[in-house]
């Protein structure tokens, strides 16, 4: 039997996942598949402007892993996460990772751009100041932060919510299956 690049590198990850205690059983494993196969089905429809104009879409992203990150600056986890992005940006660069933050801040676009100035975020933000509500978070089923989607190359979800040093490896198994 031939099993798919994409489909090792969820076995890759679900093992990691079960080695750190994460996957509690079967059943547990069998739900986050389905939870992955339904964020692929929504990360197939993706498409979003950031806050500078340009156009993302899933087309437009195959052939790089993407590291979806659901943030908000109100939220000191995510602030955590700030460092472990920047690191994954400027090891494997946007030719094969690229991260895309979407803040679900509800405040004022100059506030927001101030923020982010400050702390030198420098990669794509998508921003409709809808928060919860806005069609991303929900078209992805966010309902707390941070929340972190990895997707392959290939356009599969292959994680969900890993931070800092388990998101870095996820992303070098992903690249190594490429």
């Amino acid at each position: 039997m031939r099993v798919s690049p994409g489909w090792r590198v969820v076995t890759s990850v679900a093992l990691a996942c079960a080695l750190n205690g994460t996957a509690s059983s079967d059943a547990a494993s069998s739900g986050e598949a389905d939870r992955l196969h339904e964020l692929t089905r929504a990360f197939a429809a993706f498409e979003a402007r950031d806050m500078d104009g340009r156009r993302w879409t899933a087309d437009g992203l195959r052939g790089r892993a993407v590291v979806l990150d659901f943030w908000a600056t109100w939220c000191p986890p995510c602030w955590a996460e700030i460092p472990w992005l920047r690191r994954i940006q400027d090891r494997f660069g946007p030719e094969r990772v690229q991260v895309i933050g979407i803040t679900l801040d509800v405040t004022d676009r100059r506030t927001l751009v101030s923020w982010l100035n400050r702390r030198r975020i420098d990669w794509p933000q998508v921003w409709d100041a809808h928060g919860y509500d806005s069609a991303l978070a929900e078209r992805f089923g966010v309902s707390s932060l941070p929340t972190s989607v990895l997707v392959g190359p290939d356009g599969r979800v292959v994680a969900l919510n890993l931070r800092g040093p388990r998101l870095m490896s996820a992303v070098e198994a992903v690249l190594e299956e490429q």
